[in-house]
């Protein structure tokens, strides 16, 4: 067998074709000398066999499918890389428009709260420069009414005055009418 084997030029490892084909003649050989001996126990290596060689034909078979599902899957995975890589590279392109927009945002933003600043300090002075005035305006009428409550009450003081220089000139005329008439 050795010699047969190294005749077939077949490889040390278990996977061989020449290998195989070698051990399939020496196990063809055992079961047509067993089934000589003994029909019923060559009948049975020999389901045994077919068995084996089923079982071996199926794993065979799982491993090309096997095979051929992982290069199938491979191969959809490196279209689906390309894929991703192009989907990738639109959103670093979107987000660098993103950040452009969001910096020109950022500026009209600035813009806007500087000039929101300045309508409110200009509305701010503007009320203060009102109230300051109506201040002012409240302060000078009632420095007016003031003025007019003083000189009413010099005219009323005067008024008095002169009812009361009134009434003594009447009393004394009076008086002087009373003295005189007697």
């Amino acid at each position: 067998m050795d010699a047969q084997l190294s005749h077939a030029r077949s490889r040390p490892q278990p996977i061989c074709a020449g290998r195989a084909d070698i051990h399939r003649e020496l196990f063809d050989e055992l079961i047509r000398q067993v089934t000589v001996e003994c029909p019923e126990r060559g009948l049975l290596l020999l389901r045994m066999r077919d068995e084996a060689c089923m079982g071996l034909d199926t794993w065979a078979e799982l491993a090309r499918d096997g095979v051929e599902f992982s290069r199938v899957h491979a191969d959809a995975a490196a279209a689906g890389i390309v894929e991703v890589q192009q989907e990738l590279t639109e959103l670093h392109d979107a987000i660098a428009g993103l950040q452009v927009q969001l910096q020109g945002l950022s500026v009209n933003h600035r813009a806007i709260e500087s000039g929101v600043a300045l309508t409110q300090s200009l509305q701010r002075e503007a009320r203060e420069r009102e109230t300051a005035e109506a201040e002012a305006e409240h302060a000078a009428l009632e420095a007016c009414i003031r003025r007019v409550q003083q000189q009413q009450a010099q005219l009323l003081q005067a008024e008095q005055e002169k009812q009361q220089r009134l009434s003594a000139g009447y009393s004394r005329i009076e008086s002087l009418s009373d003295g005189a008439a007697p």
